[in-house]
């Protein structure tokens, strides 16, 4: 009996140590999901065609299959991108480490591996080599797609197919880390996890397009990832070529332009950005462009900060709060691309939203837009502006938060097009069609709307088929909207210009006189009285039919040029409470003690005029009562703030825009200034003492006022 108890009691001291030993076992995202992206690392990739006149559709052959730099029948079927006699392949992806040499990095303005190197700074070496048959010489693998109902199950056919091509490849060099860290170990560091019998990573590239009038197979369009391809190679029974297994890659169609969007999908768990596939996630706005690993249409080549960060590469200047900018408030921002200089600030009063700035020079191929000089009809894309940009994130506040790709954080980054923020109407001629089969509206830009209005980086929400429905589906990886990009504005009375800023270019000459570049730059400022607001990324609560509040936070942002160089002065301030300049104010805003005293937190100045207004852009996917889908204006003063008008200034309360103040929320009113409730405006006092001068004024204009 004293043997099984002492048995007990050490087994039980075993398992306290093992549970005290995974506490401590911290998950990074520096350590990566599929791999570390530190170091070398070799994928094997596999070049894929289909056989003419196969059993699925006898009619399919690949000469009727047009597909650019691509010829099925020439090349040993490989790409021109391949030398079949040594397999290179470096204005795609390098073969080697020798392939990373200045020279090259110099002469190729980009392949995958050139992003890698340049946005890790040199600290990753990602490269490919092409499947050689048993000759040695690179070779495609061509398949019969016969039976097969899935790009899953291709694969495994390709699978089969090299084997019976290459029976003795050695597959040793593929295989140098231990597989899958799922952010729980250095995998790139050998010495500690040493091969395992597992391909590190596999990729398969398939000679496809899905608007083949001919099919492969009969229903192919239908299939997952046709359109791009998937994040994964779907073998989930581990199939062994010589040896080895296969567990761990994406599978792709040849030139979709989703070759490092599905690598971030296995490597960082990296969420659909900016608007791609059609994604809003939880949110109402879906950028058109923007500039990341899962961005659709890229401003910029290359990661976002917040990537480069969130994945080891750069460490950025962190502001958290006011104490982190006591001994400077001014900061440098070099060329992000070749630098990765960039600052993060924590937004006050919401939980974990950063801003996040990157200065943008142009110095860099990378800096090109990915259209830049293309041609559309008689109009030739212009390039992304030069100078800082600025997003509002949400996503992940520490390395520690180990994210997942298909959640809420879809679309949590939220850039600020220093152009400003506009309500938008859209004409009701019928659209047009560009050169590249765009639908094209004409838009006319109508007031100034800074902290709800959008901008040409924005799809514009509008209920088309007029059934009552802006329709939008919230999936996290293929969604759909009832919206259009900005594209055709007028610019003049009359006259319409193709800007196409919803790309994200920015054209000076076609602009002058209209909008202005929507890059920070010299003299601008960033806070919660510009244009746009520097405000918190709002989600839309659906079943409310109402985005959540928007705080004003009283954070400062002031860009400054530096005298011969491209580098960027930005200087931090917080609790900037005053209004100078007349402004419109709309949507669903709320006032917190930004003073975090008895100060004001919000400063109307002398003669200034601020006007709550109803917005002129949509913000709710279901009409209201007055048959519109667009929410009122609700300005909420919190129980510790306070609102301070300085002398002859003016606060209007407009129709369907209220002013409330909690209990506990203060007004103060000096001489001469004036608030005025229009007809339909609401002012709601919740019996708070009002220290108003004789000679101030509350004027109801037919609206509502309760003490």
């Amino acid at each position: 009996m004293l043997f099984s108890k002492l048995n007990l009691i050490l087994l039980f001291l075993f398992c306290l140590s093992w549970a005290v030993q995974a506490q401590q076992i911290q998950k990074l995202s520096t350590y990566g999901g599929s791999f570390t992206p530190q170091g070398d690392l070799k994928a094997l990739v596999v070049f894929v065609i289909f056989e003419d006149n196969n059993p699925a559709n006898p009619k399919f052959n690949n000469k009727e299959a047009k597909f650019w730099g691509w010829d099925a029948y020439q090349n040993n079927g490989l790409p021109k991108v391949v030398n079949t006699k040594t397999g290179s392949s470096v204005d795609y992806i390098f073969n080697s480490p020798e392939d990373f040499s200045q020279e090259n990095l110099d002469k190729i303005n980009y392949n995958y591996s050139k992003e890698f190197y340049l946005m890790s700074n040199g600290k990753f070496k990602f490269m490919g080599e092409v499947f050689k048959d048993s000759t040695g010489e690179a070779n495609v693998v061509k398949v019969n797609p016969n039976e097969v109902a899935s790009w899953s199950g291709m694969n495994r056919k390709v699978i089969e197919k090299m084997r019976k091509m290459n029976p003795n490849m050695d597959l040793s060099s593929f295989d140098q880390r231990k597989n899958n860290p799922q952010f729980l170990f250095n995998n790139a560091d050998t010495s500690i996890h040493k091969a395992d019998g597992i391909v590190d990573y596999i990729i398969f590239l398939y000679r496809y397009k899905k608007n083949w009038s001919l099919q492969p197979v009969p229903g192919m369009q239908h299939w997952v990832g046709s359109g791009g391809g998937f994040s994964s190679i779907g073998i989930a029974s581990l199939e062994k070529y010589n040896g080895y297994q296969f567990a761990q890659g994406f599978t792709m169609m040849y030139q979709s332009g989703v070759f490092i969007h599905e690598i971030a999908h296995t490597l960082h768990n990296a969420p659909h950005m900016m608007g791609v596939n059609h994604t809003t996630g939880d949110y109402f706005e879906r950028p058109s462009a923007g500039w990341g690993s899962t961005v659709g249409l890229k401003m910029f080549q290359g990661f976002n900060a917040w990537e480069r960060w969130y994945l080891g590469y750069i460490d950025p200047k962190m502001i958290n709060n006011e104490g982190d900018i006591r001994v400077t408030n001014e900061f440098i921002l070099r060329d992000f691309i070749t630098s990765g200089d960039a600052i993060r600030i924590k937004l006050p009063f919401v939980s974990k939203q950063y801003l996040w700035l990157e200065n943008h020079t142009g110095e860099h191929f990378f800096d090109q837009h990915q259209w830049k000089g293309s041609v559309i009809d008689k109009d030739t894309i212009a390039n992304t502006a030069q100078g800082v940009y600025a997003y509002v994130e949400r996503i992940a506040a520490k390395r520690t938060d180990i994210i997942r790709p298909l959640t809420n954080i879809t679309n949590g980054l939220k850039p600020l097009n220093a152009s400003g923020n506009y309500d938008y109407q859209i004409s009701d001629d019928p659209p047009s069609s560009n050169g590249w089969g765009n639908k094209i509206y004409k838009f006319k830009r109508l007031k100034k709307n800074p902290l709800s209005g959008t901008n040409r980086w924005y799809f514009f929400m509008h209920d088309f088929d007029k059934d009552g429905k802006i329709k939008m589906n919230r999936n996290y990886n293929h969604a759909s909207q009832e919206s259009e990009a900005i594209q055709l504005e007028e610019v003049m009375p009359d006259q319409f210009s193709h800007l196409y800023g919803g790309f994200g270019v920015y054209d000076p000459q076609k602009s002058t006189g209209y909008t202005r570049s929507p890059a920070f730059g010299h003299g601008d400022v960033l806070s919660m009285t510009s244009n746009p607001a520097l405000t918190n990324h709002q989600r839309y609560l659906h079943r409310q039919q109402k985005e959540e509040p928007i705080v004003l936070n009283g954070l400062e942002i002031q860009f400054e040029k530096i005298q011969n160089s491209t580098a960027i002065k930005v200087k931090v301030a917080y609790r900037k409470t005053r209004i100078q300049k007349n402004l419109r104010w709309t949507g669903n805003i709320e006032l917190p003690n930004i003073s975090q005293d008895d100060q004001a937190d919000l400063v109307l100045s002398c003669r200034r005029k601020l006007r709550l207004d109803k917005s002129g852009t949509n913000d709710r996917h279901t009409q209201n009562s007055q048959g519109e889908f667009i929410n009122p204006t609700l300005f909420v003063v919190k129980s510790d703030a306070k609102i301070h008008l300085e002398e002859k200034s003016v606060w209007i309360i407009d129709t369907d825009a209220s002013l409330v103040l909690e209990e506990g929320a203060k007004l103060v009113m000096d001489k001469k200034s004036l608030i005025r409730i229009k007809k339909g405006g609401r002012l709601v006092l919740n019996g708070n003492e009002l220290k108003k001068h004789a000679k101030a004024k509350i004027v109801n204009e037919g609206g509502e006022l309760i003490p």
